[in-house]
């Protein structure tokens, strides 16, 4: 497979890291009960060619031919595939992109959307730069909607705790102490950041595993800002019930149904 250098006039890039295998659901981003591949799901949903360009990163052939099956793959595109070694995290996987691609000089914000989240569009990818752009003293904003108790109870879904200002305290799979939960909200897998973060990340990180990379970031000293949605409902992919779940979703908002 060809690839080719991002040439894209926007500042901002969005990069979507995409790893093959899967821990819950075995090569989610392949399964294509609606019609096209998980990942060229998201790629539809976020994708705007005159605002931004979007690379995928990913560490195997089949997500990259399923990427240029559905979309034309040229210097001129604004969808592109790179091809990435192993990583241990989609921070990890772009930050090496960046780097060898030169990216961390062409671009002056990436948006990382986690690729089992094909309910992130691109108001949201707006949404979530204009947020960081408003808030200078954040390394990284992310995106966040009201928890249910079907979120605090599953270890599929990401929790994150926020201070009085939003500022992201904690991430977890599992319950959180019953205290102040009217703090806690359920994690989106979208994030802002700048190539200096980047360069900073890549540099410091270390080999400890991560069950969560956003974890990681704190731990390393990043201040992370959540903006709260309340508007709309995100739906993650990460077990088969959540994929049916966000299909239903998805037939309903199209007016169709399943046979």
């Amino acid at each position: 497979m060809i690839t080719y250098p991002v040439n894209h006039p926007s500042p901002h890039c969005v990069a979507i890291p995409a790893r093959l295998r899967s821990t819950r659901l075995e090569e989610k981003l392949l399964i294509e009960d609606s019609g096209m591949p998980l990942i060229c799901e998201t790629i539809s949903s976020v994708r705007s060619p005159d605002m931004w360009p979007v690379v995928v990163i990913t560490d195997h052939i089949d997500i990259a031919q399923a990427v240029a099956d559905y979309f034309p793959l040229s210097d001129t595109s604004d969808v592109f595939v790179h091809m990435s070694g192993s990583a241990r995290n989609g921070t990890e996987r772009i930050g090496r992109w960046a780097r060898d691609s030169n990216a961390n000089s062409r671009f002056n914000l990436m948006v990382n959307v986690q690729a089992d989240e094909p309910s992130v569009d691109t108001k949201d990818i707006a949404a979530l730069t204009r947020a960081y752009e408003d808030t200078p003293r954040a390394d990284v904003v992310t995106m966040a909607q009201p928890a249910s108790q079907a979120d605090q109870d599953s270890e599929s879904a990401v929790k994150v705790r926020l201070d009085a200002n939003n500022i992201c305290t904690e991430f977890s799979r599992f319950p959180m102490e019953e205290e102040a939960l009217d703090r806690v909200s359920n994690h989106v897998g979208l994030y802002a950041y700048s190539p200096a973060f980047l360069t900073w990340f890549m540099r410091k990180k270390t080999d400890r595993h991560y069950d969560l990379e956003q974890q990681e970031w704190m731990d390393l000293g990043a201040r992370i800002r959540a903006v709260l949605t309340t508007g709309k409902r995100f739906y993650s992919v990460n077990t088969r019930a959540e994929y049916d779940r966000w299909l239903e979703v998805k037939e309903a908002r199209d007016g169709k149904s399943r046979v």
